[in-house]
């Protein structure tokens, strides 16, 4: 794919400097033409051009189609059930990774989820600084992540540590990695902000962990520190619903995980806790919008061989506390997926919710996915 993309840029740039290729393309077989192509990049080197870009430039995409089924079950009997079913585009992302030198790389992704982010949404866009190829700091800067949480799970759905703890920010970040050991700071101004205060680059959050790989297994463990938790992407949202402009204070985040694999098995674990009430002001008055929110995720995975195929089978008890019907406290989960063709493979999760006043709801998800 990069290669076409290049060839289409190649042939447009050389219509520019040699204007009357177009017209000697209808008079001209398709051997001629490619030979004059060629002299044309040998005299301007755009071949040498167009292969330093094509080892340099990754392109990549993602497409994720859905079905879902839904009962909920509510604690009060005279609403009843309610029943709802799905079928929907997911997913479809699109980045591009460029690495110009051992400098400097940009990293972009395009986001499209149905019902969510239309038309599409500039998920990242950032840049990587580095003192060399084989430097261990590194400064980024731009729209991205910023490193507090892993999330990191074998089912469709995303995890309820995700839900509490996702903070997508236009930030700076300086970090170093070395010998496994990894870790950073980072900066950037969020979207809640304090009560009668200005809005200024206050924000901010480090992490630090260790990867650790061997013949016989590998483990990832890691911390981190946000000051404000309220800028989580799913916090916000429910701050925002609330009619909530902005909060008495800031609420600072704890996160911890640890994934650890060997042979056919992956453990994960997580765990993302606020450190703070989240209190705001209303007619001059502080109030607690919620007490000090903390969500989990243990989850094991197995994967193996089906019919030739690459499989896996995942279960998984996610839950929250003092979520206030955020989040269910209690989440039981099982999925299983398998890989059909090259890039692509079908999965089935189900999913049990036990919250706060008592509702149940029951999930079916299908999912196809496609990565090029």
């Amino acid at each position: 794919m990069k290669k076409a993309l290049l060839s289409i840029l190649l042939i447009g740039f050389a219509c520019l400097v040699w204007p009357g290729l177009p017209a000697l393309a209808t008079e001209m077989s398709n051997y001629e033409l490619t030979q004059k192509i060629k002299e044309l990049e040998e005299k301007t080197g755009l071949e040498r051009f167009s292969e330093r870009w094509a080892d340099r430039i990754t392109i990549g995409g993602l497409l994720e189609v859905e079905a879902g089924y839904e009962r909920m079950d509510y604690s009060d009997s005279s609403l009843g059930d309610e029943k709802s079913s799905d079928l929907f585009l997911a997913t479809v992302e699109f980045g591009i990774d460029a690495e110009l030198s051992d400098y400097i790389s940009g990293h972009v992704v395009f986001l499209w989820e149905e019902d969510e982010t239309e038309p599409v949404d500039l998920d990242e866009g950032y840049i990587t600084l580095r003192p060399g190829k084989e430097s261990l700091l590194f400064l980024t800067a731009g729209k991205m992540y910023v490193p507090f949480g892993n999330f990191a799970t074998n089912m469709i759905s995303d995890p309820l540590t995700l839900e509490t703890g996702e903070t997508r920010e236009t930030a700076a970040q300086f970090g170093v990695e070395a010998n496994g050991f990894y870790g950073s700071v980072y900066l950037f101004n969020g979207d809640v902000d304090e009560f009668d205060e200005d809005s200024h680059v206050d924000n901010f959050g480090a992490n630090a962990g260790y990867v650790f790989e061997s013949e016989d297994f590998s483990l990832d463990l890691g911390a981190g520190y946000i000051n404000s938790m309220l800028d989580s992407d799913g916090l916000e949202e429910f701050i925002s619903d609330e009619g909530i402009d902005s909060v008495d204070s800031y609420a600072g985040g704890f996160a911890a995980h640890a994934v650890f694999s060997s042979g056919p098995f992956t453990l994960i674990g997580e765990y993302i806790k606020s450190l703070d009430n989240i209190e705001f002001v209303d007619q001059g008055q502080k109030q607690k919008l919620m007490d000090e929110i903390s969500a989990w995720n243990i989850e094991l995975g197995y994967g193996f061989m089906l019919a030739g195929r690459q499989s896996l089978f995942a279960i998984a008890w996610q839950g929250s506390d003092k979520a206030d019907n955020f989040l269910p406290e209690n989440r039981f989960m099982c999925t299983a997926g398998m890989d059909i063709f090259e890039g692509a493979s079908i999965a089935l999760e189900y999913f049990h919710d036990d919250y706060e006043n008592d509702d149940k709801v029951d999930t079916v998800n299908a999912q196809l996915a496609f990565e090029f």
